[in-house]
């Protein structure tokens, strides 16, 4: 369930913006909530899978695996990465393939092994697959999962400059899941925070992220 609320907290932007998903006002409700009943949460595992690139994510870690697309272990492994990615690509083809526009369609079938198949990878790397999106380095910093630091009423995060360099800067934020105070350390997206930044998954992320930085670097 944590992790299912995580990735509905994760799509609120986006798929309020209309570009991922069917929109359902219910589902961020339901976010909200300390318990589901199973119907509710049919509703959510309906809504995560016609999230078509991130539900590709998902299923192929998963299937990797041999977890649920929703276990918590795949979950963090799509958002924040993992140590070790030998033979995931094999299993993510496929599934993109399914929701990919024709001119996706090599760069997916070219896709090496060992790589950091995260969804800020995805966003370096590929720009958008399911529709004809310019891969722009405004839109990437907005849609790639960023980390930062309460500072007031702003948060200082982790901004894709040119060249991509990393440098801090302060933006306005939203937290509508979940309280936040000064001086937390979080994970957002589209500048919604949508959790909280332990250790272990800022460790997987920041080395991540690194990985992807440098074998992204050639396309930009």
């Amino acid at each position: 369930m944590n992790s299912l609320k995580t990735i509905i907290r994760f799509a609120k932007r986006p798929n309020q913006l209309g570009l991922c998903g069917i929109k359902d006002n219910r589902i961020y409700d339901l976010a909200k909530k300390d318990k589901w009943t199973n119907e509710e949460k049919e509703i959510v595992i309906n809504f995560v899978k016609n999230l078509k690139v991130l539900y590709g994510y998902l299923s192929a870690i998963g299937k990797k695996l041999g977890k649920k697309f929703y276990d918590e272990e795949v979950v963090n492994s799509a958002l924040y990465g993992r140590d070790d990615w030998h033979g995931f690509s094999e299993n993510l083809k496929p599934e993109l393939l399914k929701v990919a526009i024709e001119d996706k369609v090599n760069e997916i079938n070219n896709l090496g092994d060992n790589l950091p198949l995260t969804h800020s990878f995805h966003v370096l790397y590929f720009g958008a697959v399911a529709t004809d999106l310019p891969k722009t380095l405004p839109f990437a910093d907005a849609c790639k999962v960023s980390i930062g630091q309460i500072k007031g009423e702003v948060v200082e995060y982790n901004h894709l400059s040119k060249n991509l360099r990393i440098i801090p800067k302060k933006i306005k934020f939203t937290s509508p899941f979940f309280e936040v105070k000064d001086g937390d350390r979080v994970f957002l997206h589209h500048s919604i925070v949508f959790d909280t930044a332990e250790p272990e998954k800022e460790r997987l992320y920041e080395e991540n992220l690194k990985k992807t930085l440098k074998v992204v670097k050639e396309f930009w």
